[in-house]
């Protein structure tokens, strides 16, 4: 049979990752769309398609691995699916069409079936709607949080296991049972769900997998309100729990049982009964809050979630631990009045110190105290953990900057510089942190504003966010780039290298916002954003471009290049034009191009208002240098054709000059005498 063919050598659900791989992931799904949008091109190919899907499965192992470490965001997990989605219909589509023909003239649908064409895309589209399956399970359940599209996606994994369930392959039946019965479980229909995953169970599956099933039976039972049954199945769960991950699990479980029985079923249980009940959960909790990540938060949660009145559980004396489960707990749901003795409670026991003071700092910071909260955070932070360092960097920058958004015009320079610093400290010790991108932009803005352009340069390059965010930040990133060259002490000329870095920062910025106006994603109105970014870009490009010519650099792609076309692709960009007539002058000016320079030259004199004045005195200048050179070196001809370029420089800045101005009679002595001069 097909599916028992091409399933029985699949890895049927991938393990953890260690390390974030978004980039990698993102970057192995566009290979695969471009490798299909290729094959689509050619005849049709068994062994390259074949590869295709193998690709398309190793990226979809990644996906998989950065799921269960917590490491996935939601648009890459979209991008995946229909990723996936549309290489499968290349398969589909074309065994749609092949059935619709037999239909149209009534022919034998059986002898189409037995054709190579039909089974060989009928073994690769079943490949993926395996894969697909899991991949529409998975974003339901982490990434979706819209009601009716999860509920769609959920149907689509069921039915899609469902199609495997009659494979004669029992390694496929068993994982798509398992899959089926999750699927079920996640929409409610609990009772089917067991069905599925007792059949499961009593296909002796092999012990890790036993072990998931068992742990979605348990889930089910906590689900249903069925506590006894819940308590005795997490109990044997974490009896029989054999590698790390799956412990936590059954920590994670057997603690939420213990909870619920101590919470919403506490009157079937004695005192007694209840106060060994909360011992054990105490020991779970502090299993999972010592695991660092995924299982420490769902600590947390627990706590929040499950325990009704945290002071009865920190007056039952159950150790500092669930001490400071509650403190936190209390203060997650901003009651820091009572979490306050709590923390003191452990000061004096001298337990948990470091955490204590996070928390009092945490509380100081809430209740508007920025300098108390700064020093309570520092001192934590000397003996935090990883997770605990990164909080407590985080809430010292943001009480810096209410400090420094509060200070008056006396204190404001000392609480900059108080909050640049613990802006740098907190992207130090947290630099995965999810609000890392608003300190490296606060940086960026610090030096770009103390004209530190490198490290503006830098930090500006560091922002992560939404797309849009991300490319402005880029931009501002290369214009650093370009204002370390541009704004410089008078003799501290940029070497080569200086300029060719620049450069490519800006040509950089304009690949991504090029990539970004292709995205359908971007929507609507992205010329309003791009436009004078790109615009500004473009023309900052052309005049570090010019001066690496000026260098005797060869490039691929000259000054006049980069602005050739300008007016009609930033037609909306006007206030740039001058400096583009200017690039232009002087790039035609270099190449020895009389006539080009003449015509960008005569158009910035001609332009309205005075922007480019001093641009035309100093172009009539270099001009008439040009001349007299080139004069001297008995080319005549071509000394009067720069003689032309600079008297139409100088006409056109005697018509943007008052009459009233000093240099008024100068300047029309000048263009008078040029004209004696052009007329003879």
């Amino acid at each position: 049979m097909i599916v028992a063919a091409v399933l029985t050598a699949l890895p049927l659900l991938p393990g953890i990752a260690a390390a974030d791989e978004l980039d990698e992931l993102r970057g192995q799904l566009r290979a695969v769309a471009a490798r299909a949008e290729s094959l689509d091109r050619r005849a049709w190919n068994q062994d390259a398609e074949k590869s295709l899907t193998e690709k398309a499965g190793k990226a979809v192992d990644l996906f998989h691995r950065l799921a269960g470490s917590g490491t996935m965001d939601s648009p890459t997990a979209q991008l995946t699916l229909s990723t996936v989605e549309q290489i499968r219909e290349r398969y589909t589509d074309v065994i749609q069409r092949m059935q619709d023909d037999v239909i149209k003239v009534d022919g034998d649908l059986e002898a189409a079936q037995d054709r190579a064409a039909w089974k060989q895309r009928e073994v690769l589209a079943q490949r993926l709607l395996y894969r697909l399956n899991w991949i529409r399970y998975e974003l339901a359940m982490r990434y979706e949080s819209r009601g009716q599209q999860r509920t769609r996606l959920l149907q689509r994994a069921e039915r899609g296991f469902a199609d495997f369930l009659g494979a004669g392959d029992r390694a496929v039946v068993l994982e798509c049972l398992y899959g089926h019965g999750l699927a079920l479980k996640a929409m409610k229909r609990y009772d089917e769900a067991l069905d599925d995953l007792n059949a499961a169970l009593e296909m002796s599956p092999a012990a890790g997998r036993a072990t998931d099933i068992r742990a979605a039976v348990a889930d089910i039972a906590l689900a249903t309100g069925r506590i006894e049954t819940a308590l005795r199945q997490t109990a044997s769960l974490l009896a029989g729990a054999g590698k790390k991950e799956d412990r936590l699990r059954a920590a994670f479980l057997r603690a939420k049982a213990l909870l619920l029985g101590l919470g919403k079923y506490r009157d079937r249980y004695d005192d007694r009964s209840r106060g060994s009940m909360r011992l054990e959960a105490a020991r779970m909790l502090e299993r999972l809050h010592a695991s660092p990540g995924y299982w420490r938060s769902k600590a947390s949660q627990l706590v929040d979630a499950g325990v009704e009145d945290p002071l009865e559980w920190a007056a039952a004396g159950t150790g500092g631990f669930v001490t400071l489960l509650i403190a936190d707990s209390l203060r997650r749901r901003g009651d820091c009045p009572r979490a306050r003795p709590l923390y003191d409670a452990l000061f004096e026991r001298s337990e948990y110190l470091s955490e204590a003071r996070l928390g009092r700092g945490f509380c100081l910071f809430h209740s508007g105290k920025w300098e108390a909260s700064i020093a309570e955070l520092g001192q934590a932070l000397e003996g935090a953990g990883p997770v605990a360092r990164e909080q407590a960097a985080w809430f010292r920058f943001k009480a810096a900057e209410s400090l420094y958004l509060s200070a008056d015009e006396q204190a404001r320079d000392d609480a900059a510089l108080r909050y640049s610093k613990l802006a740098r400290e907190f992207v130090d010790a947290a630099p995965g942190h999810e609000n890392a991108w608003e300190a490296w932009f606060r940086m960026g803005e610090w030096h770009r504003d103390h004209r530190q352009y490198l490290d503006c340069a830098d930090a500006f390059a560091r922002v992560r966010g939404d797309a849009a965010f991300m490319l402005k930040s880029r931009f501002q990133s290369s214009q650093c780039a370009f204002q370390s060259i541009t704004d410089r002490d008078p003799g501290d000329d940029p070497d080569t290298d200086e300029l060719a870095n620049a450069l490519a920062s800006l040509d950089g910025f304009l690949s991504h916002s090029s990539d970004f106006r292709k995205r359908t994603s971007a929507g609507r109105g992205t010329a309003g954003l791009l436009d004078p970014l790109e615009a500004r870009a473009t023309v900052m490009a052309a005049a570090l471009a010019g001066r690496l010519e000026a260098a005797n650099e060869s490039l691929k792609l000259s000054a006049v290049d980069r602005l050739a076309g300008f007016e009609q692709q930033f037609p909306e960009q006007a206030d740039l034009l001058p400096e583009v007539l200017v690039l232009r002058a002087y790039s035609f000016r270099r190449l020895q191009d009389p006539a080009q320079a003449a015509r960008a030259v005569s158009r910035l004199a001609g332009l309205e208002g005075n922007q480019g004045n001093e641009q035309l005195r100093k172009l009539g200048v270099l001009f008439l240098k040009d001349a007299a050179s080139i004069s001297q070196d008995g080319d005549e001809a071509l000394a009067r054709s720069y003689r032309k370029i600079a008297l139409s420089a100088w006409e056109g800045l005697l018509a943007h000059t008052d009459a009233g101005n000093p240099r008024a009679a100068d300047i029309r002595r000048l263009v008078g005498d040029l004209r004696a001069q052009a007329g003879s």
